[in-house]
């Protein structure tokens, strides 16, 4: 067994992989903060979309401030949820954010949000306004792209997601509150503005981001625009200077972690910290297990039900395949899972869900159980995705063993009324040429092959509210 001085020297040497920023990121976030203009009238009331006593907020007639830049559109009349139901089901692992989406008009986010931070008491804790975190999260959602796939109901997901592990885990008994604020802001702004290419993809085509930043590409500019748009808001103002740098610390490592490219990273630290049967006194155990934890978030569509699975899978195959198509475009190699007309989908989730999916919630259960034996505190062995993950690779194998893109149009089919509910408003549903949902789903995979892509550009520097 390692002892307790080498253990906080393993934590401390994984810490250092993550935060050794280059020179030019720091000067990036210097420059940030240098340049900080906070956003004015933050106590003035805002509308905003949640799940309450009388339902979902419409637009009313008149300026509402912050809600879909001030585009006036008239909203579909839908039955909102049911608020218990809404209320008791947001903690658990079957939460279908799809159907909220279908009754916040694509705004998911808005609702999880305010019902999560204001259920922890977060608000109250950090002396933030209803007016002005709100606001905050309208601008995030807003600085969330139009991908198929990393847009802000993803988001709305990892953050609910990590909400239902630390709660049903029983592991929120070993945060403070600073830790709880910081993990759930982090799943919100974690991928914000993705361009919905990966970082193979920006060094390949030496995009405009791959310029400013070295490594983990994307996942730096998340965390240069997340702690800005914090900044702006005065989201972190009741801190003193040593818990913001401890707030700025933990976000920083979460967020980098969320970089695929450190996965086995963490798994083996994580499988380290297991060997030690010492108690870590500092916070430095349950701030690698946070890392592990938001990861584990981001990467958890493997392991939910197959409802709920198969239309993530639709989205982010939509997202790959895109993406093959405008490296063939650039003449680039093909990232892998990418070209179209060669992935086998079956196989790629079956592979993700073994190779990612399965050990990660295995080595998370383990940990948590560890810590909180540790702390004298019951484990309860709350583990719902190993019935979802067997389930989703026995779908996999069976009907679906075969699927590639030529037989995409079932699964699209299938999936169409869920895949439509991320689209905001005021996007093509509202636009007078009008086209079928499955004649739109079958555009996105097909009509894009052997055609020249007109997106836009592959990078985008933050340049504050739109």
């Amino acid at each position: 067994m390692l002892k307790e001085h080498e253990d906080e020297y393993t934590d401390s040497a994984f810490e250092w992989s993550f935060l050794e920023l280059t020179d030019r990121m720091k000067q990036h976030l210097a420059d940030d903060d240098h340049n900080l203009v906070h956003k004015p009238n933050l106590d003035k009331p805002v509308q905003f979309h949640r799940v309450s006593e009388t339902g979902i907020p419409r637009r009313q007639s008149g300026e509402i401030e912050d809600a879909d830049s001030g585009f006036k559109v008239e909203l579909p009349l839908q039955k909102p949820p049911d608020q218990l139901e809404f209320k008791q089901t947001i903690d658990g692992w079957n939460f279908d954010i799809f159907a909220l989406n279908n009754v916040t008009n694509g705004h998911a986010m808005q609702a999880i949000a305010y019902e999560i931070f204001t259920g922890h008491g977060l608000l109250a804790e950090f002396h933030l306004l209803e007016s002005q975190f709100m606001r905050f999260i309208i601008q995030v959602e807003k600085h969330y792209r139009r991908n198929p796939y990393h847009n802000a109901s993803h988001a709305a997901d990892v953050l609910q997601t990590a909400n239902c592990i630390i709660k049903k885990t029983g592991f929120i008994t070993l945060l403070n509150k600073l830790e709880l604020m910081c993990m759930l802001v982090t799943a919100i702004v974690h991928d914000i503005e993705h361009t919905g290419t990966n970082n193979n993809f920006h060094n390949n085509s030496n995009s405009e981001l791959s310029k400013l930043y070295v490594v983990s590409i994307l996942e730096n500019h998340h965390l240069r625009v997340g702690l800005r748009m914090l900044a702006e808001f005065k989201i972190l103002n009741a801190l003193d200077k040593d818990k913001f740098q401890e707030f700025k610390f933990m976000l920083t490592t979460m967020i980098l972690s969320t970089d695929m490219a450190n996965h086995f990273l963490l798994i083996t630290n994580v499988k380290l910290m297991l060997l030690t049967s010492t108690k870590c006194k500092s916070r430095i155990r349950i701030q690698r297990i946070m890392m592990f934890m938001l990861h584990a978030a981001d990467i958890s569509n493997p392991a939910k039900p197959w409802n709920v699975h198969k239309v993530w899978v639709s989205l982010l195959c939509e997202e790959f395949f895109a993406q093959g198509d405008k490296e063939k475009e650039l003449k680039l190699p093909v990232s892998p899972n990418c070209d179209r007309l060669t992935a086998n989908i079956a196989t790629l989730q079956i592979g993700f869900a073994q190779t990612f999916g399965k050990e990660t919630f295995e080595v998370l259960d383990s940990m948590v159980e560890k810590e909180l034996t540790n702390a004298g505190l019951v484990y309860n062995g709350y583990k719902p995705w190993q019935e979802c993950l067997e389930e989703n690779m026995q779908k996999w194998n069976g009907k679906w063993k075969y699927i590639k893109y030529e037989q995409i149009q079932e699964l699209l089919v299938e999936t169409a009324a869920h895949r439509m509910s991320i689209v905001p408003t005021k996007l093509a549903r509202t636009q007078p040429e009008k086209r079928s949902v499955l004649a739109t789903l079958c555009c996105c995979f097909c009509c894009r092959a052997g055609k020249k892509l007109k997106q836009e550009e592959s990078s985008f520097v933050y340049s504050g509210e739109k």
